[in-house]
């Protein structure tokens, strides 16, 4: 199945870049692989909070878009939580990531600025 495939390739991929940016002595990007990995490691039970939300949304659906096929609509309920119990934590984790980098990357090329007469009291021009 596509879905486990791909999940294992992702977390492994992630944990061994983790691993090697630890040996490389690069703790940031360490920490950021690690993240991922981790996101990756808890999909399961992602899945699983998925699994009744996805079920709750289909289940009224039964008759029209699955035709009365329980069978049908149990294998896209797998499905879509599945896909949904890896995909949605790792845009999140990478959402978090970015923003984080880019926090750092903003704060370390601000230069500092000198106070403002007006804001200090100091006197006006």
């Amino acid at each position: 199945m596509a879905l486990f495939g791909t999940l294992a390739t992702l977390w492994l991929t992630a944990t061994i870049s983790g691993y090697r940016m630890m040996r490389r002595g690069q703790v940031a990007a360490h920490r950021r692989w690690m993240t991922r990995s981790y996101a990756l490691t808890l999909s399961i039970i992602s899945n699983r909070l998925w699994l009744p939300v996805v079920a709750a949304i289909l289940a009224p659906h039964l008759a029209t878009t699955f035709q009365g096929n329980e069978t049908l609509m149990y294998y896209a309920i797998a499905g879509l939580s599945g896909w949904m119990g890896w995909v949605l934590p790792l845009i999140l984790t990478e959402w978090v990531i970015v923003g984080r980098v880019g926090a750092e990357r903003g704060a370390a090329k601000r230069p500092e600025r000198a106070p403002s007469p007006v804001l200090t009291g100091g006197p006006a021009n």
